[in-house]
């Protein structure tokens, strides 16, 4: 009899933990998905500090069990750092033992990524003088994809989360203008306007940003600027981003040497040889802004390279924001459970990830010279 009790004292045990660790998982998923209020109250309050990495200022979120740092990203959007939808991941982040970096990468938020946001994000990286996790959303993950393949960061970086990411931006940008537009993703015209930094002449850039926001905000039967006021660089950038063919963009964009230059160097297809993370890839199916089939070409490299990665399809409608249909039995049973499950299994990946940091950095410390003659 008292194996028995021993028994049923271990699998009750087990159940015990198996119970804790799903309810954990399910209230870290609700706060990702803004119903987070639970979590709150089970993982105690965040800290939330600013610092600066030279002029970068980065906000800080840390909570009593936060070790593990963990780089995160924000992709183009006028809120930067501080968006609703960002804190909230990066408070989850924190509660669930990750010390979260949020650098405000302040020409995102006017829509605009240049190389310089590689560099940036490297000196984040730097500055944490540690092994760290690093996520990403959106276009800021060509950046951040980019500054982790670079020699002198790459063997620091333990994992990569990539939400929604571009793995070539020029075919992105070929979609961008070729495909039907969303009013789920940003218009080309704003993209036009962002990239308007490319042309030399002061008029010819303020005349090109002012034919964008015309067409961004007015139907096409109301424009009323055209060509008239631009130059030559300004008529050719117009042009590309009036191409209604694949075939139309890739013979207009060699005429914007300055675009393709800059498009050419955020691809992250050019620098996957030196990532050496492990990748956790994260995009939904039906995405107007960066075809999920960025992501797909990003695992199949990652696999070809013998990159360590997932690859979690969500089969959802939208980029970072998830269209969701009306709450019922039948969207309970086809959307709301099995897309919930594969956001838990994303969690769970990233928390037993750092998990797993966590024990190998204790064990190389532990096992190093120096910490063995302290001993």
């Amino acid at each position: 009899m008292a194996w028995r009790r021993a028994v049923l004292v271990g699998l009750a045990f087990l159940a015990a933990i198996f119970v804790y660790h799903t309810g954990y998982l399910a209230t870290a998923t609700a706060k990702v998905l803004g119903y987070g209020y639970i979590f709150d109250h089970w993982r105690g309050p965040v800290a939330h500090s600013t610092i600066h990495v030279g002029a970068i200022e980065t906000d800080v979120y840390s909570a009593s069990r936060s070790h593990f740092p963990l780089l995160l990203i924000h992709g183009v959007n006028e809120s930067g750092n501080d968006s609703p939808e960002l804190r909230t991941l990066a408070e989850m982040l924190a509660e669930a033992g990750f010390r979260v970096f949020v650098p405000e990468m302040v020409r995102m938020t006017h829509q605009n990524v240049t190389p310089q946001d590689i560099d940036d994000v490297s000196a984040v990286l730097r500055s944490l003088q540690s092994d760290a996790g690093l996520l990403c959303a959106s276009y800021g993950c060509g950046p951040a994809l980019i500054a982790a393949s670079r020699p002198d960061i790459r063997e620091k970086v333990r994992f990569i989360v990539t939400y929604g990411s571009y793995f070539d931006f020029t075919d992105t940008l070929r979609f961008i203008i070729t495909a039907p537009s969303s009013p789920l993703a940003y218009g080309k015209w704003v993209y036009m306007a962002a990239n308007a930094d490319l042309i030399h002449d002061d008029g010819d850039r303020i005349s090109l940003i002012a034919v964008a926001k015309e067409r961004q905000n007015r139907s096409a039967e109301e424009w009323t600027l055209g060509t008239e006021n631009l130059g030559n660089e300004g008529r050719a950038m117009l042009r590309l981003f009036e191409s209604e063919t694949p075939d139309q963009f890739d013979m207009r964009l060699e005429s914007v040497p300055n675009l393709r230059d800059r498009i050419t160097r955020l691809s992250p297809s050019r620098y996957f040889p030196g990532i050496k993370a492990h990748l956790v890839i994260v995009h939904m199916e039906s995405d107007p802004s960066i075809p999920s089939s960025e992501s797909l070409r990003m695992a199949k490299t990652a696999q070809a390279l013998g990159i360590p990665y997932s690859m979690t399809i969500l089969n959802m409608y939208g980029h970072t924001r998830p269209s969701r249909p009306p709450f019922g039995i039948r969207s309970f049973l086809h959307f709301y459970l099995p897309e919930s499950l594969k956001a838990m299994g994303v969690v769970n990946e990233i928390c037993g990830t750092r998990r797993r940091m966590e024990r190998f950095l204790d064990c190389r410390c532990s096992c190093s010279p120096t910490r063995r003659r302290a001993v």
